[in-house]
């Protein structure tokens, strides 16, 4: 499959979890939620006589359900109106009939009792108003498949066609190509106005951080979503097994679900954390493009309140290649160029003083420069690794350009 391909089928896979979603949660909100906000704000409260009462029983998936009924008579205005009530608003059937004879016992027949009816279905009848919490986590399920749904379209969206350097770089600025094609004699070279266009405070030129927000953005919704779907079957296992009616079989295809739910959570928090933990770093350089053997100053500021065991910033060359394998799309990546250019052990940062530090960038000089073409890429970067104590350790990646040149400056 094509990389084209995958990201359609991703996209459909999107699409039909959101439109799914949709009509589910417009089911449940329909039958469940929706009658029990109208029965607390707009039923009409009357008094009715109790004529009967049982436990209605249905079959559900294989097993039997129940809930509570009455059969009452009252005066709505109009005349007498006898009808089938029903406990509350929700009026849901669950698996433990011991509770629906509690509701019944609370009532006798003969006997008089508040009651609310819908105006407009004078036949809707409910014996008590409030809340549940059936009626308002319920909607929650389906709401996390449109959540995730929309999410990943607007994560595939943003995406599409895009390498992924060009994808980061769209999670710290909105609409920034990076990797326009540079204009002049070297088509293949990508263009740098993204730093050009951002001036430093300290040095010349500002890098953009190519910072992973849409990526805690999709992955905080898979992990929400998947263990909320997960989270309704461990509930109706428990429920089936509290009523003696234990599925051994779905507890055990349960486990890797609640694994998976598990590690989601994990890799979630860990980018919240991340995220929120961690105030964003600041670069600036000297002067951009660079060239193969030029030496650059570089400004690094790092805020916030952390206990650092290792701060470090490493430059970086990626090769990448996309090839085809028979019918699916490959992309194998190289790192040929790793050099760690600054390195700072076992220090605090506290807030307000921002850790500062200036130095040397050398660029070495049989360096390839950057390059972009449909299947083959050249990109480098400069990598800040903090290693931090009783906190998750992070990596920032920065964006930069290298051009033809010689001794750190460019081809006449």
């Amino acid at each position: 499959m094509s990389e084209l391909d995958g990201r359609f089928a991703l996209s459909m896979f999107f699409a039909v979890l959101a439109a799914v979603g949709a009509a589910l949660l417009a089911n449940v909100v329909q039958e469940m939620t929706a009658p029990e906000w109208r029965a607390n704000h707009e039923f009409f409260e009357t008094r009715c006589t109790i004529l009967a009462k049982y436990v209605a029983e249905r079959s559900q998936e294989g097993q039997p359900r129940y809930r509570p009924e009455f059969k009452v008579r009252y005066d709505s205005g109009k005349g007498p109106v006898e009808t089938i009530a029903t406990f509350d608003a929700a009026a849901v059937f669950i698996t433990d009939r011991e509770p629906c004879e509690e509701n019944l016992a609370e009532f006798e027949v003969g006997q008089e009792y508040l009651c609310w009816y819908d105006p407009h279905e004078p036949t809707t009848v409910v014996l008590r108003r409030g809340y549940s919490w059936i009626a308002w986590v319920v909607p929650l399920l389906p709401a996390a498949f449109v959540a995730v749904g929309v999410g990943g379209l607007i994560y595939v969206f943003l995406t599409w066609g895009k390498s992924a350097e060009r994808r980061a770089m769209l999670q710290q600025s909105a609409g920034a190509d990076i990797f326009d094609t540079f204009p002049g004699r070297f088509p293949t070279v990508p263009s740098d106005r993204d730093v050009t266009n951002s001036p430093g405070t300290t040095l010349k030129y500002r890098i953009p951080n190519a910072a992973p927000g849409w990526n805690v953005l999709f992955l905080l919704f898979v992990a929400v979503g998947w263990n909320t779907l997960v989270g309704w079957f461990v509930f109706r296992a428990v429920n089936e097994s509290l009523a003696g009616k234990a599925d051994f079989l779905l507890w055990f295809g349960l486990v890797p679900f609640l694994i998976a739910g598990g590690y989601f959570a994990y890799l979630a928090g860990r980018a919240l954390m991340i995220v929120g933990g961690i105030e964003p770093t600041l670069v600036e350089i000297s002067s951009h493009p660079l060239y193969p053997g030029g030496r650059y100053e570089v400004f690094l500021s790092q805020p916030g309140r952390n206990n650092f065991q290792k701060l470090s910033v490493i430059l970086v060359c990626d090769e990448e290649a996309t090839f085809r394998q028979g019918t699916n799309s490959r992309t194998h990546v190289q790192r040929v160029v790793e050099v760690e250019v600054f390195r700072r052990e076992a220090f605090s940062v506290q807030r307000g003083e921002p850790f500062q530090v200036r130095f040397e960038l050398h660029v070495p000089e049989a360096a390839m420069h950057s390059f972009q073409s449909p299947h083959n890429s050249v990109k480098w970067k400069l990598l800040v690794r903090g290693e931090l104590a009783n906190w998750p350790d992070f990596e920032r990646a920065f964006m930069l350009l290298v051009y033809p040149g010689r001794n750190g400056v460019p081809y006449a």
